[in-house]
């Protein structure tokens, strides 16, 4: 049992002294929190938009098919995009997407103008662009 104690408290010295691993770990933790944080509203927003089940079902169905078909292509495309934009442009669009997101939750008045527009409401335009997001996000991971 002491032996157990003993190695525990190497790997938490080694992880603490090691930047890489922070660097890494809290990388981690912080695209867990956001996706988390993103989603969350998101489908409170879907489930303003979706009342009825059988609706919301197929929206999450085409949602499910059109992440698996971006994850592909993004695995596919990801060596050249990584080697032509780094990875800081995946981190930027999730970002941006993110805070446009946030932007039609806080305000939705303010995005009325656009909906209307495109024919729509800023509550689906939220779902829409909520999509984008978990999407993108979701496919750069």
């Amino acid at each position: 049992m002491c032996s157990g104690v003993f190695s525990e408290q190497r790997s938490r010295k080694y992880l603490a002294s090691s930047k890489y691993i922070r660097n890494l770990a809290m990388l981690v933790i912080g695209y867990g929190m956001a996706i988390n944080i993103v989603e969350v509203s998101w489908k409170a927003r879907l489930k303003e938009q979706f009342v009825d089940p059988n609706a919301y079902t197929s929206f999450m169905g085409a949602f499910s098919t059109i992440t698996g078909s971006v994850t592909l292509m993004s695995m596919l495309a990801s060596r050249i995009i990584f080697s032509r934009f780094g990875w800081g442009f995946a981190a930027q669009v999730v970002l941006v997407t993110g805070a446009i997101f946030f932007s039609q939750v806080l305000a939705p008045g303010a995005w009325l103008p656009l909906a209307t527009v495109l024919g729509t409401t800023p509550l689906a335009l939220s779902v829409i662009v909520g999509a984008a997001q978990n999407i993108i996000s979701k496919s750069s991971k």
